[in-house]
């Protein structure tokens, strides 16, 4: 399970597409929210040594990916990747199709 670590903001829209428990030791668990235009954000939460974390900080955050990026819906749309360190392993959240603008306060507004 994701505990606490869910995003307190996200943009008009939005609704859970998905959610999943971690299987076993060392699986992830996480949930996906998208909106209507298929735009997504994703928080999965890997159990394990986190390890050294590198990149922008954006409160307890670190920017690990930053670019455009292209999937079977989007051809070269912003794509952020931040990671953050937590009790039990290392929290993602993955954004698509929204600009750092919009993702850095989700990112801001999940506990840690």
């Amino acid at each position: 399970m994701l505990r606490d670590h869910v995003p307190r903001r996200l943009p008009g829209g939005f609704g859970v597409l998905a959610s999943w428990r971690a299987s076993g030791p060392g699986v992830e668990a996480g949930a996906a929210w998208a909106d209507t235009r298929c735009r997504t954000v994703v928080v999965s939460l890997r159990p394990g040594p986190a390890g050294a974390l590198q990149g922008e900080r954006i409160g307890d955050w670190f920017v690990v990916r930053d670019g455009m990026c292209s999937n079977g819906l989007f051809t070269d749309v912003p794509c952020s990747t931040y990671a953050a360190e937590v009790e039990g392993g290392r929290l993602q959240l993955a954004v698509v199709a929204l600009t750092r603008s919009e993702a850095d306060p989700i990112a801001l507004s999940i506990p840690l």
